[in-house]
């Protein structure tokens, strides 16, 4: 649909390159990489801290104070996610916890400022177009990133793979990015982050289910702490 064409300037291009790298491949990679260090019942959590770091960035960059109601959010985000990983350190199955957790807050914050950014251009461009140029930016630095770093493996790998990977392009990254934004633009960014709750609470269950991972009580306890402090953090945006 072409209803009000939006001349995109070099400055606009620039900053759709930006958050293409950004909040889709940077973070994307960041947190697969975690991923080969980690539970992803805990990369999961630490991954939606991405709202309460927005709220530290925003207070950085416009320089106010965080209100009460966001420091005991912050508190409570931050000592669920201490809870399991303390759990995790005590068990011992995961040797380089601290780099995994490391790469896994460093795509949250990548998130975080990706968020910050596009509110703006998706109210220039509409959700569907935004999503559409910078998953596509995205899309060709990560072809470049292969093409450099294993050359001409693609064609070399079984068909499950490709299969696997179809099935996690569209139903785990494209379908959800165009909701995703679709909800931002009609709902706001705080109820969105409220709903996206689920998602959290959503991997640790299949985790137990698919990947044999624990789902411990101290798991439980730290997951609704964050839930918590995210639902405080983004309810006090809505008012």
């Amino acid at each position: 649909r072409q209803r009000d064409a939006f001349r995109l300037s070099p400055k606009h291009w620039l900053s759709l390159t930006m958050l293409g790298i950004i909040g889709y491949y940077l973070a994307s990679f960041m947190d697969f990489q975690g991923l080969l260090y980690i539970s992803a019942g805990l990369e999961r959590l630490i991954l939606f801290l991405y709202p309460t770091l927005v709220i530290l960035l925003s207070c950085l960059i416009n320089r106010s104070r965080v209100s009460p109601n966001q420091t005991a959010a912050l508190l409570l985000c931050y000592a669920g996610i201490a809870v399991v990983f303390a759990e995790n350190m005590s068990e011992g199955n995961y040797p380089h916890l601290w780099l995994g957790a490391g790469l896994v807050f460093a795509s949250a914050f990548a998130f975080a400022v990706y968020m910050m950014g596009s509110g703006v251009m998706i109210l220039k461009l509409g959700s569907a177009k935004y999503t559409a140029y910078t998953m596509t930016i995205a899309c060709m630095v990560t072809s470049v990133h292969f093409l450099v770093v294993h050359r001409g493996q693609l064609i070399e790998l079984p068909n499950e793979i490709y299969l696997i990977a179809f099935l996690m392009a569209v139903f785990s990254t494209v379908m959800p990015a165009f909701f995703m934004n679709a909800g931002i633009l009609r709902l706001g960014a705080g109820p969105a982050s409220i709903i996206s709750s689920a998602g959290p609470v959503g991997t640790l269950i299949l985790a137990y289910f698919l990947l044999d991972e624990q789902f411990t009580r101290l798991q439980i306890v730290g997951t609704f702490l964050v839930l918590a402090g995210v639902y405080t953090v983004t309810r006090e945006k809505l008012h």
